[in-house]
């Protein structure tokens, strides 16, 4: 009985099994073209919670990570004045929301998204006036952490 055991074991070992995720016998695997390093690490892009939450933090985070250099600088003042802003602007219209009835809250709400968009657009001149004077490498990552 054991001897019928080990033969059904050792026949078992031997049979090639297909699997799904392996090609068939004689066919080339493919690897995957390899990826650069600024492209292997992707961090999750900056939410506006996060800059409600840590605006200079978030601030010098970005800089850093970016590695903005002293000739970047001015267009990086330009461009995180605009962050500053967007922060500062939802605190002032959070705490103008606060002892307001339901229509006045609505106004208020309509008027938050019209000076959004405004600030929105000036940041986008602002982001791209930073992109031109970017590296390459440094416009890969600010593809990953700018623009939400």
């Amino acid at each position: 009985m054991k001897r019928i055991a080990v033969l059904i074991a050792a026949a078992m070992l031997a049979t090639p099994v297909a699997r799904a995720d392996l090609p068939p016998a004689g066919k080339e695997i493919r690897k995957a073209p390899p990826q650069t390093s600024a492209r292997r690490f992707r961090a999750p892009p900056i939410t506006p919670l996060m800059l409600a939450e840590y605006p200079k933090g978030t601030e010098a985070f970005l800089k850093a990570e970016l590695e903005i250099t002293a000739q970047q600088e001015p267009a990086w003042k330009a461009y995180s004045a605009l962050l500053s802003r967007l922060v500062e602007d939802d605190r002032r219209a959070e705490r103008a929301a606060w002892n307001k009835s339901a229509p006045e809250r609505m106004q208020l709400r309509i008027n938050r998204i019209e000076e959004f968009l405004e600030i929105q657009r000036k940041r986008q001149a602002a982001l791209q006036a930073l992109y031109k004077v970017l590296s390459p490498a440094q416009r890969d990552k600010a593809d990953t952490l700018l623009g939400f």
